[in-house]
């Protein structure tokens, strides 16, 4: 039976993100981790990316971030599997920053908080994108650059 764990978040862009299967602790004595793949970028039939989206209102005056550390090890191990980038975006309504995660590489900066351990990620590992920036570097990044422009980017290229 699947049951919720915590009160659905008002400002969480999926639901439910939270969910959680109380009884399922191990598999064949096996311990079991769940989450949910925020975001998978397929170009021309092929996986290319898959990233974790977290939101904070306020993201610009956070000195780091947090990432809970069940679901950055299992996105690393997936990323790994599939063979494709994996990223860390962090939204807050009008713009965006992101940071590659190389799936090979160990993070130091454990934190437990509430007795949930998380990876913490320092602000100055990000790069700031507005929308159209966002856009312009996953085309630069994964070669699309004959795709039509979104109302964003026509606006910028219009205005210059």
């Amino acid at each position: 039976m699947i049951s919720r764990a915590v009160k659905t978040c008002e400002s969480c862009p999926y639901k439910p993100i939270d969910l959680k299967l109380p009884r399922l602790r191990t598999i064949n004595g096996q311990k079991v981790n769940i989450c949910d793949i925020d975001l998978v970028l397929e170009v021309g039939g092929e996986i290319k990316a898959i990233a974790e989206l977290k939101r904070y209102k306020n993201a610009d005056i956070y000195p780091e971030f947090w990432i809970p550390a069940h679901e950055f090890v299992l996105m690393k191990r997936v990323a790994l599997a599939l063979n494709v980038d994996l990223f860390l975006i962090i939204e807050n309504g009008k713009e965006f920053y992101l940071t590659e995660i190389d799936p090979n590489e160990r993070k130091p900066g454990v934190l437990n908080f509430y007795s949930r351990k998380h990876i913490i990620f320092d602000k100055s590992e990000f790069a700031r994108f507005q929308n159209w920036e966002l856009e312009r570097f996953l085309r630069e990044r994964y070669g699309d650059d004959h795709a039509p422009l979104s109302k964003e980017r026509k606006k910028e290229v219009i205005l210059k």
